[in-house]
């Protein structure tokens, strides 16, 4: 019987769950990587060791690495459902996550069973494997499997990056409304443990401390490897980026200017100064133009006098009435007498912090 995998545009990506279980006082780790749907439409067929109720991944990892016939590992990411297989022939839809075991290794030591990183750059300064993936990060009062970015980045540097929030820009959720923004109240957190198109919000926004956030941004559909990453450096270090959000400062960054958003959002818009940029910003014109994280200002281009908002978390009058045409990640350029036509671009934006 056929049974369904998810697998993630992003092309290479390495999911690895560096995994222990003790065993006459050593331990097994294994590797995983997901594994990517080539998109022709190939069904894959699996042989099934075993299947098992309300597990997370790293529990269904571990009983993978338990069992040396395994190799391939099925998570439900709607029921929690786990299912170890033998070996990968052909494939089908959309509801699981599914990973390939490529490496195992016995260590002298059970430090990995279990092991709670208190952010992906703990992780990445204790030397464990650096490799993007999902590993146990401390939320709290609890643990979440989040997404960590381990790969060095022209813009943003060294890895160690971890993943917060995930926005659809053609989406709604993420909006400058949302409550998401200024509630402790995640979403979809099943999906935090890579980076693909769909919102998420993971308890990392309002348990992780930072210094600085690091933000990717690339188009739908794209892969995650080909994402424009901007940096922001806070002025002072911050408890988390909820309380950085929900603050009274409005600038809490080292301003990049508008070339630098640009850069990342817009490359192709000839905009060359920058009103307002900021966290939680709102113009002073009756659009009430505002961003969560981000920038707009006026311009004149060929003779039209423009109003232009680029970051995330967006909001604008002009499209109060068109409600699918809403971008909460992107940019959008109007002109500011509602006259001319709209330039606007929805994206997929990744925001981590460190």
């Amino acid at each position: 019987m056929p049974h369904s995998i998810w697998s993630t545009v992003f092309a290479g990506l390495a999911f690895a769950l560096c995994l222990a279980d003790a065993i006459d006082q050593s331990s097994v780790s294994s590797t995983f990587t997901q594994l990517e749907e080539p998109g022709s439409g190939n069904v894959y067929r699996n042989e099934i060791i075993n299947k098992f109720r309300g597990s997370s991944a790293i529990s269904c990892a571990l009983r993978c690495g338990r069992e040396d016939k395994c190799r391939v590992i099925e998570l439900d990411v709607a029921g929690n459902f786990c299912t170890l297989r033998t070996k990968i022939t052909k494939a089908q839809s959309k509801r699981f996550v599914t990973m390939k075991k490529v490496g195992i290794a016995r260590e002298a030591s059970t430090a990995l069973v279990g092991e709670v990183f208190s952010s992906c750059q703990d992780v990445f300064s204790k030397k464990r494997p650096r490799v993007n993936g999902a590993y146990n990060i401390r939320t709290g009062n609890t643990t979440t499997m989040t997404y960590c970015h381990m790969d060095n980045t022209t813009t943003c540097g060294d890895g160690g990056w971890t993943l917060v929030m995930k926005i659809n820009g053609s989406k709604r959720e993420l909006g400058y409304s949302s409550g998401y923004w200024t509630n402790k109240t995640s979403l979809n957190v099943e999906r935090g443990l890579y980076l693909d198109d769909v919102s998420t919000v993971l308890p990392t926004y309002w348990s992780t401390p930072l210094t600085q956030i690091c933000i990717g941004v690339k188009q739908p559909g794209q892969s995650a490897s080909l994402a424009k990453w901007l940096k922001l450096e806070l002025n002072n270090n911050a408890t988390s980026l909820f309380d950085v959000m929900t603050g009274n400062d409005s600038k809490p960054f080292q301003p990049l200017g508008v070339q630098a958003w640009r850069t990342a959002f817009a490359p192709r818009l000839a905009i060359n100064r920058s009103d307002v940029e900021g966290i939680n910003v709102i113009s002073a014109s009756e659009h009430k133009e505002s961003a969560r994280l981000g920038v707009f200002g006026y311009i004149v281009l060929q003779r039209m006098s423009l109003n232009y908002l680029i970051g995330v978390g967006l909001f604008d009058k002009w499209f109060a009435d068109e409600t699918n045409l809403r971008i909460s990640c992107g940019y959008v350029v109007m002109d500011i007498n509602g006259y001319g036509q709209a330039n606007r671009n929805s994206s997929i934006c990744y925001i981590f912090v460190q």
